[in-house]
């Protein structure tokens, strides 16, 4: 076997892992998201998808970068796994002090200005899962720094079984409403973190060192490049949920909410592939270089193009089969959204592995620009063309986020930008002979049975 090929085979396992526990997460998760749509109805789900987001992006601001530089230095060859834990855990220790209190103290504005009178108990139970989030960011990646992919699959999945389970018993069997979900998030979040703790290599309460301001400044200035970029893309992602409840209200965003909900199903192929690339490049960047970076791209935009057709093709009629028929205006946006997928999958696999390189300041670069369309468009669109709209301007965002990011590549590569966009017929036959694995994998179980 060659090095390239053990190379290969060493990439494709880290991401197969990854991918199997992300498809568990996936069915798991559509599952809890029926649930949660047709017990709570648009505006519950509107009202939850808020609340969530809220501290989601308090999270990832208070992060300081820190969570993505937590993957680059827990490396023994840098700083190792003492300093990374002891800064991490004094971050959470400040947030929950300090920032979750003042959350809960701007209540009256934030409930105001969200339009969430109704939701009080479950906008407190939110304050309480801000430093509960920030904790499961920081962690987890310290895990992936390690490249214990097994655990953090186990995670994954421990995640979504206890979403799920407690979401039945008190969303839905209890009735606690939205305030029983925020509280289930709270629970879910707070179970995943203390199992990633317990899993981390060579962790025990003797790890933690002593302060270091020199390393906490490192990470900062490191994290930091590539943290304007988090949050820009975040905002990104979401702001037009912000913007639809304005004009439109609470009902409109759980409308919007389903359709991207499924619209996002695609995302979780490159996240996977980023996430392992990021990982990898990090830590060697002669053995994962810029071609098999290059030729990763391409096959996850294979990926993309065959999943988001499946999506067109039976969106229109399993959203209201599946949701209920209050969520059918969903399938409209769900269309528009669709085609970004492929774009979005470039993106997030060209930047991970640019910011594996030491290049975070792109993703800061790229997700600017992106807001400003994003913006523009959602203030013009929204008002003339309600949710479509809101689907229209972050499909046009995403596809400028995406020709940034190429351009970015091609600028500290020096390949061409059809190599990592344009699927090549190998890359095609590589990712059908992979699903026809996959496939026997699954079948295998049932074929000893019946023998």
């Amino acid at each position: 076997m060659t090095a390239s090929s053990g190379k290969q085979r060493s990439f494709s396992g880290d991401v197969l892992r990854f991918f199997s526990a992300n498809i568990f997460h996936l069915v798991v998760g559509v599952a809890t998201s029926v649930l949660i749509a047709r017990v709570l109805g648009p505006t519950g789900r509107g009202a939850a998808s808020l609340l969530i987001l809220v501290p989601m992006l308090l999270a990832t601001g208070l992060s300081l970068g820190i969570h993505q530089a937590n993957v680059y230095f827990v490396d023994p060859k840098r700083h190792g796994l003492g300093v990374v834990m002891t800064n991490s855990t004094l971050l959470i220790a400040v947030v929950s002090i300090f920032a979750a209190p003042l959350m809960w103290l701007a209540e009256n504005w934030i409930v105001a200005w969200l339009k969430l009178e109704d939701y009080r108990i479950a906008y407190r139970w939110a304050c309480v899962l801000l430093p509960v989030m920030l904790a499961n960011m920081l962690y987890v990646n310290v895990l992936v720094g390690q490249k214990r992919f097994t655990e953090r699959n186990i995670n994954v999945v421990i995640l979504s079984i206890v979403q799920l389970v407690l979401a039945v018993v008190l969303v839905w069997l209890l009735a606690t409403g939205v305030a029983g979900w925020i509280a289930v998030m709270v629970t879910a979040n707070l179970l995943s973190t203390a199992f990633i703790v317990i899993r981390l290599k060579g962790f025990n309460w003797r790890t933690f060192a002593r302060p270091n301001k020199a390393f906490f400044r490192e990470s900062m200035v490191f994290g930091l490049k590539g943290q304007v970029g988090n949050l820009l893309q975040m905002f990104n992602y979401r702001l037009d949920m912000f913007v639809v409840n304005y004009f439109l209200g609470l009902n409109a965003v759980g409308i919007y909410t389903i359709a991207v909900r499924i619209a996002e199903l695609p995302w979780m192929m490159p996240q996977v592939v980023g996430n392992v690339l990021f990982a990898m490049t990090s830590g060697d960047q002669d053995k994962y270089n810029d071609k098999y970076v290059a030729s990763s791209a391409r096959k996850t935009t294979v990926m993309m193009i065959v999943s988001s057709t499946a999506i067109l093709a039976t969106g229109w009629f399993v959203v209201p089969l599946v949701f209920g028929y209050k969520f059918a205006d969903s399938v409209l946006p769900l269309v528009i959204l669709v085609p970004s997928s492929i774009g979005v999958g470039i993106h997030k696999v060209l930047m991970q592995a640019l910011m594996g390189k030491g290049h975070p300041q792109y993703m800061s670069y790229t997700a600017a620009i992106a807001l400003g369309v994003t913006i523009t468009l959602d203030i013009i669109l929204i008002p003339l063309w309600g949710v479509p709209g809101a689907a229209a301007a972050s499909t046009i965002a995403y596809l400028v986020c995406a020709t940034c990011t190429i351009c970015w590549y091609t600028r500290e590569s020096g390949l061409r930008w059809h190599e990592f966009v344009v699927p090549r017929r190998e890359d095609w036959r590589y990712i059908f002979k992979q699903s026809r694995g996959v496939v026997r994998n699954l079948m295998r179980p049932r074929l000893v049975a019946g023998k």
